[in-house]
């Protein structure tokens, strides 16, 4: 006999009866994942031509990457800023 669900008093016949009725009836902790925020810093519209920053708050989910029309910005300097045109 098998005793079930944190040793309370239900009994099964076998091991695998006990799993898939415990299995089901077990808390299970949820992950919450919440979606990146992103914030402007500066004017909005930002005039062309201008130099703007955006700030990504991701909320411990790395690594953050940056698309720009779907396309992926490759970041290859140490101070993480991306350097972007309307021209590329």
């Amino acid at each position: 006999m098998y005793s079930g669900c944190g040793g309370n008093q239900n009994r099964f016949y076998s091991e695998d009866e006990c799993m898939n009725y415990c299995s089901t009836h077990v808390y299970k902790r949820r992950i919450q994942i919440n979606r990146p925020e992103l914030i402007l810093i500066g004017y909005n519209p930002t005039p062309l031509g201008s130099t703007t920053t955006l700030r990504c708050k991701a909320y411990g989910q790395y690594p953050i990457r940056w698309h720009k029309n779907g396309v992926l910005f490759q970041i290859f300097n140490d101070d993480q800023r991306i350097y972007v045109s309307i021209f590329d």
